[in-house]
């Protein structure tokens, strides 16, 4: 029976050596850790505007005269694509002018531009792997398994919706599904893992301290046995991640695994 660990706190803590779904949950990244991976992003080919728009909110945050100048560098790369308004770059060369005096109250909008900023981004789903390891992960993409097997699956993600807790920190709610889909697309019935909730409060799931700290990879975990009747054959392993926190369609996404049963 798949671990449902994260979305019934009530139950018992798995025996040894049996999954536990959790959520890699950085201790306090802050906000250095997400500049760091606001640069990686915009500095890729062809890296989409809202990126791009994010970093500099995050640098304008900062306020330092390297940030500022390293803001306006971005912006002017900016200028004349369709999809960034002039009032968009109207208010943040305002904000870049009065950031240079380290004004906090401008400090404290452009970190609230950046946060929404990253509401308009969709879910990013990175890594996603098949392990037969009781909660270990296999790096290769495609993975052979008998039957009673257990399968664990491990999906990064990053940049999923929050809202804001009244001492501060910042609230977020993600649900993992998985389905077994046959050479004919269809859905094995007897491969059905409950749905796994992360929210703070479940399992090893935290807060977060800053709204831009969901720019960094968090690792969702789901298990499941595989039927012991189940033929062999090729099959897809569906992963679904639904956030449920501000993203409405933005917030559903998924990835598809192959899955070979010997």
């Amino acid at each position: 029976m798949a671990s449902t660990e994260a979305s019934q706190p009530s139950q018992p803590d798995p025996a040894p050596g049996q999954p536990g779904a959790e959520v890699e949950t950085p201790a306090s990244p802050g906000v250095s850790d997400t500049l760091a991976a606001l640069r990686e992003a915009a500095a890729a080919k062809d890296a989409p505007s809202a990126t791009i728009k994010a970093l500099v909110g995050a640098l304008v945050g900062q306020g330092d005269a390297d940030s500022l100048r390293e803001a306006e560098r971005l912006m002017s790369t900016l200028q004349g694509r369709p999809d960034v308004s002039e009032r968009w770059l109207s208010l943040t060369r305002a904000a870049l002018a009065e950031a240079a005096g380290a004004d906090a109250e401008v400090e404290t909008h452009a970190r609230a531009a950046l946060a929404a900023t990253l509401d308009a981004l969709p879910v990013e789903v990175g890594t996603c792997h098949v392990s037969d390891d009781l909660g270990g992960v296999d790096a290769r993409e495609s993975i052979s398994f008998r039957p009673d097997d257990y399968v664990s699956v491990a999906l990064q993600a990053r940049c999923f919706g929050v809202a804001a807790r009244p001492d501060g920190r910042w609230d977020y709610r993600l649900e993992l599904s998985a389905r077994l889909l046959d050479e004919q697309g269809k859905a094995v019935s007897g491969f059905a893992p409950p749905a796994a909730e992360y929210r703070p409060g479940f399992a090893s799931c935290a807060p977060l301290d800053h709204p831009g700290d969901r720019w960094t990879w968090f690792v969702f975990f789901i298990e499941q046995r595989l039927p012991m009747d189940l033929k062999a054959g090729n099959y897809v392993l569906e992963i679904t991640l639904k956030d449920r926190t501000g993203k409405e369609r933005l917030g559903d996404v998924s990835r598809r695994l192959d899955l070979r049963v010997r």
